[in-house]
């Protein structure tokens, strides 16, 4: 959801997007992305090692569930934006 780095109270630094393919299950995986675009083998590369030094930082105990979750409507303002796109054009 790249869309989620620049829409506007949706600036996140490094939105994800599962995929699952109905092919063969080597083509399901995790997409990234930054505000420039696609992240790349070195931003991912940055992002496990950053990662690695959090969770050696932090203990999270297993079946944690953070009360500090938020329900965020991206998609359904993704699909607004889109609709009021075509609408324009």
């Amino acid at each position: 959801m790249f869309v989620a780095t620049v829409l506007d109270d949706h600036d996140y630094d490094c939105p994800c997007m599962l995929t699952a393919s109905r092919l063969s299950a080597h083509r399901n995986c995790v997409k990234l992305f930054k505000k420039e675009g696609p992240a790349n083998k070195s931003d991912i590369k940055q992002i496990i090692a950053v990662n690695a030094l959090i969770s050696e930082m932090y203990t999270i105990p297993d079946g944690y569930v953070s009360d500090n979750v938020e329900d965020d409507e991206c998609l359904q303002v993704y699909s607004g934006h889109l609709r009021n796109m075509l609408i324009k054009n």
